[in-house]
C-alpha cells in the first residue's frame, strides 16, 4: 500500500501556480474577459479601452485596461489601484490568489495577436471606428428636425444652460445596454473635441429620458478626448464635464472659452489642448469630490501643468466655498447668475512668475 505524506498530500490538494501559469493568465485579453461577464467599455481600441469600475459605484468611467508588454493591466484612476487579470479577480469575485488562478483558468483561452501587432491593428481600428461615428453623425445631424431639436433644448432649458448652434448637438437612438437589445432610448449627442466634422473623435451621450442612472451618459468614441469651445482673446474655462462648462457660462456669461476634460483619465491631453488655445489665464473648476485624491487632487495637477506651460492658473473656489459639487450644481442655487468678478474674489491666483492669493466668501459675493 502506498503512503502519501502530509507535504505530498498538500501539493496535491493545492497544486502550485508556477510563474508560466501567471504570465499566462495576464496574457488573456482583459477587455474580452470583462464583455464576457457583462461589463461593457464606453470606448475601447486593440489594446485599450476604458469602462466605469466594476469594483466600485462609479458614474464617470474611470477605470482603464491596457495592453502592456507583460500582458493585460488595469488601473482604476478613481482609487489609484491597478493590478493584472489575476488582481482583478481576487478582488471582483473576493477570493484567495490560487483560487482566482483557478477561475480564470475554468474558461478556455482564446489566442490574441502580440502587443506589436495589435499595435498595426489599432491604428486601422481606430480610423474606421472614428470614421463610422462621424458617418453616423453626419446622419443624424441631416435628420434633425423641430421636434428633435426642441427636445435638445428642453433638456438645456431644464438644466439652465444656455443652447447654442455652434455646440452642433443632435438627437440620437442609442442601445446603451448590450444585455438588452431591444432597449432603445434618445440621447443628446455632442461632438468632441468641436463640432467640425474633420476633426470630431466622438459623441459625448446623455439621455432625454427617464432610464437607470448607469446608462444616463454613454460615450461613442474609440479615444477620448477634452471638448472645446474656443473664443478668441478670452481666458480658460477648464471643467470636468461639458454640461459644467456651459453651467460656467449661464453663471458668468460667455467671457470665457470652454474646455472640459470629458474626465479625470484625460487630464495628460490638457498640455496639447492649451498649447492650441494659448489663453492669458486659465480658471480651473474640476469637481468638488468627497474623496480629495479626486477631483480635488486633479485640480491641483492641471494647475502644476498650466503653470509649467507659462500661464496664470486660478483656482476656482466659488463651488467649494457654496458646498456643492460643481459648476452645474451651483447654477441650481444661483439659478438667475453671479459676476464675472466673483471667480476672482473668491479664488486663488497663481502666476507662474509671481503667486498672488486672494480669497474670500462666497456669502459676500451673492449679496
Amino acid at each position: 500500500m502506498t503512503t502519501i505524506n502530509v507535504s505530498q498530500r498538500r501539493n496535491i490538494m493545492n497544486p502550485r501556480i508556477t510563474d508560466h501559469e501567471i504570465t499566462q493568465a495576464r496574457q488573456i485579453n482583459l477587455v474580452d474577459y470583462l464583455v464576457q461577464h457583462g461589463f461593457q467599455p464606453v470606448s475601447r481600441t486593440s489594446t485599450r479601452a476604458l469602462f466605469h469600475s466594476p469594483l466600485r459605484d462609479d458614474t464617470d468611467p474611470s477605470f482603464s485596461v491596457s495592453q502592456l508588454e507583460k500582458g493585460w493591466f488595469w488601473h482604476d484612476f478613481g482609487t489609484k489601484e491597478r493590478g493584472d487579470i489575476i488582481d482583478f479577480v481576487r478582488r471582483h469575485r473576493q477570493m484567495p490568489f490560487r483560487q482566482a488562478i483557478q477561475e480564470i483558468f475554468k474558461e478556455p483561452i482564446p489566442q490574441h495577436p502580440t502587443i506589436q501587432q495589435s499595435s498595426k491593428i489599432e491604428k486601422k481600428s481606430i480610423k474606421e471606428q472614428i470614421a463610422n461615428i462621424r458617418r453616423r453623425y453626419t446622419r443624424a445631424r441631416d435628420a434633425m428636425t423641430p421636434e428633435r431639436t426642441r427636445a435638445l433644448q428642453l433638456l438645456f432649458a431644464h438644466h439652465h444652460l444656455p443652447w447654442y448652434e455652434q455646440l452642433g448637438a443632435v438627437w440620437l437612438l442609442l442601445q446603451p445596454d448590450p444585455q438588452r437589445p431591444h432597449f432603445r432610448r434618445p440621447y443628446l449627442a455632442l461632438p468632441f473635441p468641436t463640432a467640425d466634422l474633420s476633426t470630431l473623435q466622438g459623441l459625448e451621450c446623455r439621455a432625454l429620458s427617464s432610464i437607470p442612472r448607469h446608462l444616463q451618459r454613454r460615450t461613442r468614441s474609440p479615444q477620448k478626448t477634452l471638448w472645446m469651445l474656443p473664443r478668441p482673446h478670452q481666458p480658460v474655462l477648464l471643467t470636468e464635464s461639458i454640461f459644467d462648462c456651459l453651467a460656467g457660462d449661464a453663471l458668468f456669461g460667455p467671457k470665457f472659452s470652454l474646455l472640459a476634460l470629458n474626465g479625470l483619465p484625460m487630464l495628460p491631453q490638457l498640455p496639447s489642448f492649451l498649447s492650441q488655445i494659448q489663453p492669458s489665464a486659465v480658471y480651473v473648476a474640476l469637481d468638488n469630490d468627497r474623496k480629495a485624491d479626486r477631483g480635488p487632487r486633479a485640480q491641483q495637477e492641471a494647475i502644476q501643468m498650466i503653470m509649467s506651460l507659462g500661464i496664470p492658473a486660478i483656482d476656482v473656489r466659488i463651488h467649494t466655498q457654496a458646498h456643492v459639487k460643481d459648476l452645474a450644481k451651483l447654477l441650481r442655487r444661483y439659478p438667475k447668475g453671479l459676476d464675472r468678478d466673483s471667480l476672482d474674489r473668491t479664488g486663488v491666483r497663481y502666476d507662474p512668475l509671481n503667486i498672488v492669493c486672494e480669497t474670500r466668501d462666497l456669502e459676500r459675493v451673492s449679496r
